[in-house]
């Protein structure tokens, strides 16, 4: 089974560069396909690959209530979960309320014919306080989960893009500074960063030869896309990260992540 999670960069585009940027995901052969900054819109809809089934998504309230027609206008940016395999059943998972909880999907995942079941959080954090809202989930790590998303935090710079933002506007008070803060979280859970795996050096603020996933405005490389994987799946789980030149061909400013289960 294939999961790829990739922010496809904010704003409407045209259809032209919308079609290009399906074609390139979808060579990726997901079986789950999670999309952040992703513009959901009736038009933009009707554009979608059929093999594309969309599953859930919510949406930036705020940007939609700015716009006199989001429909028509299309900037209904948000977090979409789409299937890409008939042959797998995902629920979402209504008992949690997630539509507070900007921007957060969990979901269950059956593959009968790979015989595999696990629970599915899919990320995109662009709330001012992740660290008291994921916590409301715990439960849902009681069974084999995956967490996986553009979680806005970096683990290889002191610079946070997105702390800096909220700092400006009063609203991250007592927020933590760094991931470092969301390794320690998931360990609590006996789960742990596919990427980083249990390098206990990697996972220091400012660790070295850490690949980026995110160019911010082409100039400052971050590390701020995560996969969090059971820890008894270190050996079925395997996860890469796209390199730089899928950001040098303009479709966005982020490396899709692929995680690949066994």
């Amino acid at each position: 089974m294939i999961i790829v999670s990739w922010n496809r960069k904010r704003g409407r585009s045209n259809k032209s560069l919308d079609k290009k940027k399906n074609e390139a995901i979808m060579t990726l052969n997901p079986d789950i396909l999670i999309l952040q900054e992703f513009v959901t819109c009736k038009e933009r809809d009707r554009d979608l690959p059929e093999k594309m089934q969309l599953i859930e998504a919510v949406e930036f309230e705020e940007r939609k209530n700015n716009m006199s027609d989001p429909d028509k206008f299309g900037f209904r940016n948000g977090l979409a979960v789409f299937r890409c395999n008939d042959q797998i059943t995902i629920e979402v998972l209504n008992q949690y309320d997630y539509r507070k909880d900007n921007f957060l999907i969990p979901m269950n995942v059956i593959s009968e014919k790979e015989n595999i079941s696990f629970n599915l959080l899919a990320i995109w954090n662009y709330t001012p306080r992740f660290d008291l809202t994921i916590p409301k989930y715990n439960d849902l790590f009681s069974k084999d989960s995956i967490v996986i998303g553009d979680f806005n935090w970096p683990c290889d710079s002191k610079y946070n893009p997105c702390s800096e933002k909220l700092v400006s506007r009063g609203r991250n008070k007592g927020a933590p500074k760094s991931a470092i803060w969301l390794f320690n979280f998931f360990k609590g859970h006996k789960m742990h960063s596919a990427y980083h795996g249990f390098d206990q050096e990697k996972v220091k603020l400012g660790a070295p030869n850490i690949q980026p996933t995110h160019y911010l405005k082409g100039k400052i490389s971050l590390h701020i896309d995560y996969c969090f994987i059971p820890d008894s799946w270190k050996n079925r789980a395997k996860l890469d990260i796209l390199s730089k030149e899928w950001i040098d061909n303009g479709l966005s400013d982020h490396c899709p992540l692929i995680l690949k289960i066994e």
